[in-house]
């Protein structure tokens, strides 16, 4: 038990260097892209930095400037075909495709495919030409996965085959949608973790979406309890705001219906594929075949994402255009906050006292990776999957009496170590019972430089 818990106590993550300040905890002034539009949905000509209060982690903060936004935008084109049909994925990128120009305008562009770990299918490039063929190839050679739709109809087309306790089964298809969305929306936050970099961020996510409680589907609309992927979409929407982004899902397909030839992949009685079909009057009499399985309420997720980063949500190709130049015309904010080092997003508000103005801007910051995140590659580091770039050796001091606490022993052996402050992260696998500790001077075993001593 001891040797087992010593290893997953393999993972140091390096915070960023914290601005000089007098303080305990550093004060350092954040950059916020605020869209403010007037009660026409225009941009105000006459505004100022005392029309804005700011509110971080519920205190007010004082406001250092406030001023057209002149930094380029990082623009990320996030693809995730898992949990995208080929109705949303075409129409979305041959609708950004027709805005190549407008993109480029607004800053570098990349696309990113996730099928289903994420890989970089284009740029960062403003390159029109090159931003049109990345898109139109997507729109001419891509299909989506829709595998939550497919597991669906694997639900069904099972359920009339018997031999299994229904309830049992239902249980262990929940699971299987709940593992797989849980999945794509871990890859999602964590690639969007590992970017680095500052100034205006933007992702435009195409994706269908999902249930947030699957279990409607597999148990019927009466089925009890808290939704099984709620918690997973808050969570995704939190970070993803709080490390700096601003997301603009685009289902412009009906995400609610599916694409036919991925969830009826195999002929059947009642749907001979390549058959002939009677036109006619229908006799009552013969079994219909049921409707193919759709999504309850994918738009629930892809509203929560919205609304944490300061985005909105796409639905037809027509709203793109105007989208983008509200980009464009987004104004930085600049306020003085304390920054605790602890990886805990903090609750941002901007609010206008003035009742004719409408502000927009992410809900979430955070300083450092975010804990979550830290613990899943704890958990990842333990079990051999993952690399940590720093050599340590730890080593577990049993209490001293029952009931007491043990502690952790650990020196850092790498000749190089990152500047700022290091946090350790200990957890189990999956990242279960994790906790978090910044390294200080307090922790340090003696004289020798990179030795702790943890109670």
């Amino acid at each position: 038990m001891i040797t087992a818990f010593a290893l997953l106590a393999t993972l140091l993550q390096a915070a960023p260097a914290p601005a000089p300040a007098p303080a305990a905890v550093p004060v350092s002034t954040l950059e916020l892209p605020v869209q403010i539009l007037d009660s026409k949905g225009e941009i105000p000509r006459a505004l100022q930095a005392e029309d804005l209060t700011v509110i971080d982690a519920g205190q007010k903060r004082p406001i250092v400037s406030l001023s057209a936004l002149s930094r380029p935008w990082r623009i990320v084109i996030y693809v995730d075909r898992v949990l995208t049909g080929s109705r949303t994925l075409r129409a979305s990128a041959g609708t950004l495709a027709e805005q190549a120009s407008r993109l480029a305008a607004l800053g570098t562009v990349e696309v990113v495919v996730a099928e289903p770990g994420p890989r970089v299918a284009a740029g960062p490039t403003r390159e029109v030409p090159l931003i049109d063929e990345a898109l139109s190839k997507l729109w001419l050679e891509n299909d989506g996965r829709d595998d939550v739709r497919i597991l669906r109809q694997r639900f069904r087309d099972e359920k009339t085959e018997g031999g299994v306790d229904p309830a049992d089964r239902a249980t262990q298809a929940v699971e299987a949608e709940a593992r797989l969305v849980r999945h794509q929306q871990d890859a999602f936050v964590e690639w969007l973790a590992a970017q680095g970099g500052d100034g205006p961020k933007v992702v435009l996510l195409i994706s269908d979406g999902f249930d947030i409680d699957p279990a409607r589907f597999y148990r019927g609309p009466l089925a009890e309890g808290e939704g099984a992927l709620e918690k997973t979409a808050a969570e995704t929407a939190r970070t993803t705001a709080a490390l700096g982004w601003t997301v603009y899902p685009m289902p412009v397909g009906d995400s609610t219906l599916p694409d036919l030839r991925k969830v009826r992949p195999r002929s059947t009685p009642q749907v001979p594929l390549g058959g002939t079909i009677t036109l006619g009057r229908k006799n009552p009499e013969e079994n219909q075949p049921p409707p193919p399985p759709v999504l309850l309420a994918p738009r629930e997720p892809l509203n929560f994402l919205a609304e944490a980063t300061g985005g909105e949500v796409l639905l037809q190709p027509s709203e793109v255009p105007a989208t983008l130049a509200r980009l464009a015309a987004r104004f930085v904010l600049r306020y003085d906050a304390p920054q605790p080092l602890d990886g805990r997003p903090r609750a941002l508000e901007v609010i206008s006292p003035r009742q004719d103005l409408k502000v927009k801007t992410r809900r979430w910051d955070v300083e450092g990776l975010p804990e979550w995140i830290a613990a899943e590659r704890a958990g990842r580091v333990a079990d051999g999957e993952e690399e940590v770039g720093l050599e340590i050796s730890t080593h577990i001091q049993k209490p001293a009496a029952v009931g007491e606490p043990g502690a952790l022993d650990l020196r850092i052996e790498s000749p190089e170590v990152p500047a700022g402050p290091l946090r350790v992260t200990v957890a189990g696998p999956g990242g279960r019972g994790a906790f978090h500790h910044i390294l200080t001077d307090a922790d340090r075993a003696g004289s020798e430089p990179n030795v702790y001593h943890l109670p």
